[in-house]
């Protein structure tokens, strides 16, 4: 058996290590987003009416990435509810469920307020709603959150209290 040379060692680097070292660094220089690029998750109204529309727009993708937007909400009594769908970025690197195709998820197809008609509950129970609730709507690319933002959505009309009290039993005034 002969000793081991230095250029053992160069070879082992080379032949082993080298590539090992190169893998790394490629995967590094993958991670998502890139530093100049911004991805921006536009939700508008930000408050409303559960039942009223919500645009949803999602703009500095690379074109034709595969991305997921998910919605997550805490209804009245504590329940979960989710939803999520699957996109593909157009040419401009935008995602608008009212333009784009959700090619999985709880709804397939272009369903503008398809993320949340289509939210489910662990126990399929429906939705209570009696004093709003948050949504918080989130983007995935390779199961990692790159953006998220949160909206609130009310069952009832955005009513505001008038206490008038020139009677001691008289109730709330609602306008």
């Amino acid at each position: 058996m002969r000793p081991i040379q230095s250029i053992d060692f160069i070879l082992i680097y080379v032949l082993f290590l080298g590539p090992l070292l190169l893998i790394g660094t490629l995967q590094a220089q993958t991670s998502y987003p890139p530093k100049d690029q911004q991805i921006n998750l536009q939700v508008s109204p930000s408050t409303g009416l559960y039942h009223k529309p919500v645009q949803i727009n999602l703009s500095g993708l690379p074109p034709q990435t595969k991305v997921e937007i998910a919605v997550n909400a805490v209804d009245a009594r504590q329940n979960k509810w989710t939803s999520w769908a699957t996109f593909i970025s157009d040419q401009a690197g935008n995602v608008n469920p009212a333009f784009s195709p959700s090619i999985a998820g709880t709804y397939t197809g272009i369903h503008p307020m398809g993320l949340f008609w289509s939210m489910q509950s662990n126990d399929y129970h429906q939705i209570t709603t009696s004093s709003g609730f948050n949504a918080i709507l989130s983007v995935e690319i390779d199961d990692k959150v790159i953006t998220q933002t949160t909206i609130y959505r009310r069952r009832t009309r955005e009513l505001d209290q008038l206490d008038i009290n020139y009677q001691q039993n008289q109730p709330p005034l609602f306008l």
